[in-house]
């Protein structure tokens, strides 16, 4: 398994509206040319451009209601900071995870927004 594991995490426009979360799994140079392609339609490869993200890390196991709480207070410190909403991308998250399920103890866990509009 390649490290990070990243999730996308759609924002929710309704309690109800499904969303479409993307996993993303990173894929070493080494065997970027010699890639297997998909067999599901569901399953692609695809370059991630280059991004800019805001990020606070985190240990232990994390659920749905724990990258939510991350993400919040996330966005509350880069209020704090005085990072503005126009310069965070809103409309998204993502999780990050370095660890095998496996690994029980010190986990690394990293919630992501991405940032737009930010001075260099």
């Amino acid at each position: 398994m390649t490290v990070p594991v990243t999730i996308r995490i759609p924002g929710q426009p309704c309690p109800f509206c499904p969303r479409d979360y993307v996993i993303s799994f990173y894929l070493p140079a080494a065997f970027q040319a010699t890639q297997p392609e998909p067999t599901n339609s569901l399953i692609f490869v695809r370059e991630q451009p280059e991004m800019k993200v805001f990020v606070r890390r985190f240990t232990g196991y994390a659920d749905g209601e724990t990258w939510k709480t991350e993400a919040g207070q996330l966005y509350t410190s880069l209020l704090r900071a005085g990072i503005t909403d126009s310069m965070m991308d809103q409309t998204m998250m993502f999780s990050a995870g370095y660890d095998s399920p496996f690994h029980l103890f010190n986990r690394r866990n990293e919630v992501w927004i991405a940032a737009r509009n930010v001075p260099h």
